[in-house]
């Protein structure tokens, strides 16, 4: 009995003592709701943070854990720019820990729960440029409406998710900031025999060591090759429209596609399959534009009225004009 009186007078008073505090803070609701944000915060201040740092090379379809650097050997450590995305190879200093970034390509470093970042590594192998590229774009269209120094802020801690003229977009600008020149290459068919897509966009790159151009499809993480040499947008063109071989190089091992929040709905899952991707390819390219001059007569005179800056060259005029060379086939 006694027992059960005492408990009900603990009962009592800590009922009054609620009733008092709010009471005292009913005339001051921001006085008590500071007070709970400071009472969580003592909280979650008691909470153990996790500030392990893991840090991964990406090259091609490489995925490579880089773990700290113990002995610098003399080596000067750097300071890795937050807002930087493509460095000089080196060692760096990230969250209390030295990394030696020395091969080429991307580098993701990771502190759950802290930050993310991401960084090129870039000194003169264009190739793993255009790896770490591929790696950081996704195919989609969250981010197609930011420009280039938006995305580029946000390539420094996560992917950025664009469509195939956003993403030729992006590496064209990244590109001109290593001296490396490029040029947009605009297909498209007056068909619609792919059902969703009627257009596509990639980019040709001027090879520093080879001195040619090259075509690079970004948003489809490759390149195209002929008998072991790199081949420009016009070859890939005769490739596929008079059934020649020819070979595509895969950049990155990525997620091709961002299935979350794909605004227009329209998503050709048949383009993961490579037989199908050759036929889309074929499909899409009937034309194709480079600086303004088009290569197929087909549909020329509707083409030309919607497009009055096009120009038709035939395939010598266009080799000439476009790749200073004749004709090598």
């Amino acid at each position: 009995m006694f027992k059960r009186g005492l408990v009900l007078c603990f009962t009592l008073l800590f009922g009054v003592s609620l009733m008092i505090n709010a009471w005292s803070y009913s005339e001051n609701p921001k006085q008590l709701k500071e007070t709970i944000k400071k009472r969580i915060g003592r909280v979650e201040e008691r909470k153990p943070a996790n500030t392990q740092t893991y840090a991964y090379h990406y090259i091609n379809d490489s995925i490579r854990p880089i773990e700290p650097l113990y002995a610098l050997n003399n080596q000067p450590v750097l300071v890795l720019p937050d807002t930087q995305l493509i460095v000089s190879p080196g060692v760096y200093q990230i969250n209390g820990a030295n990394y030696e970034f020395k091969r080429e390509g991307l580098y993701r470093i990771m502190c759950p729960g802290h930050f993310n970042r991401q960084v090129i590594v870039y000194q003169s192998d264009f190739l793993s440029l255009m790896s770490a590229t591929a790696w950081i774009i996704t195919h989609g269209t969250r981010d197609n409406k930011l420009s280039f120094s938006n995305w580029y802020q946000k390539a420094c801690s996560e992917k950025v998710v664009v469509t195939c003229s956003r993403a030729s977009l992006m590496m064209h600008e990244l590109f001109k900031r290593v001296h490396i020149e490029s040029r947009k290459v605009q297909c498209f068919t007056t068909q619609n025999k792919t059902q969703f897509f009627i257009g596509h966009v990639m980019l040709e790159v001027m090879h520093p060591t080879l001195k040619t151009w090259f075509l690079v499809d970004i948003d489809n993480n490759r390149y195209f090759m002929k008998n072991g040499t790199p081949i420009d947008a016009h070859t890939f063109y005769t490739c596929l429209h008079q059934n020649q071989e020819y070979q595509w190089v895969t950049l990155s091992n990525d997620d091709w596609l961002d299935v979350d929040g794909y605004s227009n709905g329209l998503i050709n899952e048949n383009l993961l399959n490579e037989s199908a991707l050759h036929q889309w390819y074929v499909d899409v390219t009937e034309h194709i534009v480079i600086n303004n001059i088009i290569n197929s007569p087909v549909d020329i005179d509707s083409i030309s009225k919607a497009n009055p800056q096009f120009i038709y060259a035939d395939n010598k005029d266009l080799h000439k004009i476009l790749y200073d060379r004749e004709i090598p086939y």
